[in-house]
C-alpha cells in the first residue's frame, strides 16, 4: 500500500490564497475570453451576413478556429505569468522561513541560547515549533546553571577543588547536551 501524506498544506494561509486567487482568476480570465470570442464571432457573422452581393472571402470555420487559437495562446501565456508569480511567492516565502530556521539552528550548534528576536519573521508553525523547543531548551539548560551553582562542598575543601568540581561538573553536562543532540 502507498504512503500518502498526511500533511497536505505546509502553510494553510499562503497555499490557500494563491489556490483562491489562481481559481478566482481563472473564472475571470475564462469569462472574458466568453465574451471576447463571442463579439469576435457575432462581428465576423454579421460582417459577412450584410455582405449580400458579395462572396465571402474566407471559410467561417477557419476564421472561427483562428479566434479561438488567439484566445487559446493569450490564456496560455496568462497562466504561465501567473504560475510564474505564485512560484516567486510560494519560493519567497519558503525561502524565509528555512532561512531563519537555519539561522535559528545554527545559534543553536554554536550553544548561543540568547533571547531569539522574533520581530520580522514570518508566522510558521515550524518556527513556533522551534521557538517554542527552544525557550524550553533554555529554561533547562538556565535550571542546570544554577543547580551547578549551588553545589556546596563542605567547608574542609579547598577552593581550587571547589572550582574544579564545577569545571568537571560543567563538562559533565556539556558532554550530556551533546549526547542528547546525536540521539
Amino acid at each position: 500500500m502507498k504512503q500518502q501524506r498526511k500533511k497536505l498544506f505546509i502553510d494553510k494561509g499562503l497555499q490557500g490564497k494563491l489556490i483562491l486567487t489562481t481559481v478566482a482568476l481563472e473564472i475571470i480570465l475564462l469569462a472574458i475570453a466568453m465574451f471576447y470570442l463571442n463579439y469576435r464571432f457575432a462581428s465576423i457573422i454579421e460582417h459577412d451576413l450584410y455582405a449580400i452581393h458579395r462572396i465571402s472571402q474566407a471559410d467561417m470555420l477557419s476564421v472561427f478556429a483562428e479566434q479561438i487559437a488567439w484566445v487559446v495562446f493569450t490564456m496560455v501565456i496568462l497562466n504561465a505569468v501567473m504560475l510564474f508569480i505564485a512560484h516567486y511567492l510560494w519560493s519567497r516565502q519558503i525561502s524565509s522561513v528555512v532561512q531563519i530556521f537555519r539561522n535559528d539552528l545554527n545559534h543553536i550548534r554554536a550553544l548561543q541560547l540568547v533571547e531569539l528576536d522574533d520581530a520580522g519573521k514570518p508566522a510558521h508553525e515550524l518556527l513556533t515549533l522551534l521557538n517554542l523547543w527552544y525557550s524550553n531548551e533554555r529554561r533547562r539548560i538556565a535550571a542546570l546553571k544554577q543547580e551547578t551553582g549551588r553545589i556546596n562542598i563542605k567547608d574542609h575543601y579547598a577552593e581550587s577543588d571547589l572550582q574544579t568540581l564545577r569545571e568537571q561538573i560543567s563538562r559533565c553536562l556539556h558532554l550530556l547536551d551533546n549526547q542528547q543532540t546525536q540521539q
